[in-house]
This record gives C-alpha cells, structure tokens and sequence, in this order.
C-alpha cells in the first residue's frame, strides 16, 4: 500500500492519530538535500489539508516548549511549517487570516 492511500485510509476512518504519527515520522525523517519533495510528501499524505499538518505542528511546538533542545522536533518543525506554505487555505488565505487576527484580538482583551 502506498504512503498516499494508506495516509488516507487512515483518514478516512477518522483515526487522526496514525495520520499525525505518520506525518511526524516523515517530517523528522527529512534530509536537507530532499527538503522540496518531503514537503510535498507531507502535503500528499495530509490530503492537501492544512488541518492534520497544523495538528503535527502543535506536537513539535509542544515537545520544543518542553525540551528547547530537541532537535529532531526542530527538524520537524521545519518541514512541517515548509509543507503547510504550500497548501491552500480553504477559505482562502485573507478570510484565514482575519479570523487569527480577530482571535488574537480576543486573546489581548
């Protein structure tokens, strides 16, 4: 089974929690020399969606908060940030980025 279809499957049953362990494995995995075509793995085994890219990026800011110095989460962190610029917003990127201004608005109140 492809990485793609079983990505997907996972996906599809609603096991988040495989898709996010395996975007994590492909994400800390990256060789510098490969940077591009990782990031577009990791687009292709998230669906195109920023949702699951953005679930994995929120455990390796967990793991850098807990361990500064956990570089493999650095790594991962970086592929992961390098995928999700190349996804598209579903709302498009404007109306994305009214709501997180609007959100930290609220948070500053």
């Amino acid at each position: 089974m492809s990485r793609q279809s079983s990505a997907q499957t996972a996906h599809g049953q609603g096991d988040e929690a495989a898709l996010d362990e395996e975007l994590t494995k492909r994400a800390v995995g990256a060789d510098a020399e490969y940077r591009d075509r990782v990031a577009d793995e990791l687009v292709v085994m998230a669906g195109d969606q920023r949702e699951p890219l953005d679930r994995v990026r929120a455990g390796f800011q967990r793991r850098l908060m807990s361990r500064s110095d956990d570089y493999e989460a650095t790594a991962g962190l970086r592929e992961v940030e390098h995928a999700l610029a190349r996804t598209s917003y579903r709302d498009g990127p404007w109306l994305s980025q009214q709501r997180e201004a609007s959100r930290a608005r609220g948070r500053s109140r």
